[in-house]
């Protein structure tokens, strides 16, 4: 759950010289995945994490999206799927979602509905590894 929060940490906006968003900019320069992975951890260590979670939480949120990354097959674990799928689930062009507002009954519903995925994609796994 803190992973599926944290993800997306490390944005940093990129505007042109006239002030607008340069989408384009951003796809070609942002880390916001290793920036974020990395404030994520020193954030979850300050508040008293658990040492071990707080580094399994960094590398779902390193491995959340892989615009960064090079191609290649990349094994996931249960979490990195669940914050890499909840990072896909509300793009929108041009990075627009990164500044949508919802209210809080609807942020409620969201994290109770990420909380099933969490657990049925945990349920699922553990079967597969048996």
């Amino acid at each position: 759950m803190k992973a599926a929060f944290l993800h997306d940490i490390g944005h940093y906006t990129w505007y042109g010289e006239d002030g607008e968003w340069n989408f384009h900019s951003y796809k070609e320069n942002d880390i916001h995945a290793i920036k974020g992975a990395e404030r994520a951890h020193k954030l979850l260590i300050r508040l008293g994490e658990d040492r071990k979670s707080a580094k399994e939480i960094a590398l779902a949120i390193l491995l959340h999206t892989d615009s960064y990354l090079p191609s290649g097959d990349l094994q996931l674990t249960p979490l990195q799927m669940v914050v890499s799928q909840a990072d896909e689930a509300n793009e929108e062009p041009d990075g627009l979602h990164h500044y949508r507002m919802i209210d809080e009954k609807e942020a409620l519903q969201r994290i109770r509905d990420l909380d099933e995925l969490v657990q049925q994609t945990s349920k699922a796994y553990e079967k597969q590894s048996s």
